[in-house]
């Protein structure tokens, strides 16, 4: 990914405008690695980090069906302090006939000064999937598969960023109670972090900091739904 450069708010400053407060924004929506070059800012740096979703199970049970993904971490490291968001946990299919998957578990944030944990999946009922649990300070859960007939119906993913993916369900008769059903339980949303520090204790203009924002967890085999990704937003003034 590449480097994240904040030359122009330097450049301001290097040319004498010391009376005029920089401003900027970067967002970071999409998985992978890099770096961040801390510009000259007057009165503030806030940090936010966002975990990934966890994916849904699939069904199991009576039918094929894996656990979803857990949601990759997103983190930020300098050189006096470590934000870490992490991702959800991946829902799981259903462990025999007629039972439901259990949900996965939401992510949790820790290093700043507001630390948020994301909201649980759900373990859904016959005919409805679970739900992925809501991305802490983020986009919402994807609901789980709705089913009116027979076979299988898939959940919908998560929302931007670190919403969990809901799960699948199964069932081989709707009308009939007697026949195998089985469904998957929802992934969990993504934890948050966040701090904001001021020019006398926060991390030095030039400094270069690194980040990684996670990557989504996959939805378990047969129509477990994907949760959503990560996410970095860094704003001075």
């Amino acid at each position: 990914m590449p480097t994240i450069g904040t030359a122009g708010a330097a450049s301001a400053r290097a040319f004498g405008f010391t009376g005029v407060a920089t401003s900027g924004s970067v967002t970071v929506n999409t998985s992978g690695s890099g770096t961040f070059t801390v510009p000259v800012y007057a009165n503030s740096i806030q940090f936010q980090l966002w975990g990934a979703g966890g994916g849904g199970g699939g069904p199991g049970g009576a039918t094929s069906g894996g656990s979803g993904g857990t949601g990759g971490t997103t983190s930020l490291t300098g050189s006096s302090y470590t934000l870490i968001a992490t991702g959800g946990g991946g829902g799981n299919p259903a462990g025999g006939d007629r039972s439901n998957g259990s949900p996965g578990g939401g992510g949790s944030g820790s290093g700043g000064s507001t630390n948020l944990t994301g909201s649980s999946g759900s373990s859904g009922s016959r005919g409805q999937g679970g739900s992925g649990g809501a991305g802490a300070n983020g986009g919402n859960g994807g609901s789980g598969g709705s089913q009116g007939g027979s076979g299988v119906a898939g959940g919908s993913a998560g929302s931007a960023p670190g919403g969990g993916g809901g799960g699948a369900v199964f069932d081989e008769d709707r009308n009939n109670s007697a026949k195998s059903w089985s469904t998957g339980g929802g992934g969990g949303g993504g934890g948050y972090t966040s701090i904001t520090a001021i020019p006398s204790t926060g991390p030095s203009p030039g400094m270069v900091l690194s980040y990684t924002v996670g990557a989504l967890g996959a939805g378990g085999s047969n129509a477990g739904a994907n949760g959503a990704v990560g996410q970095l937003i860094i704003t001075w003034s």
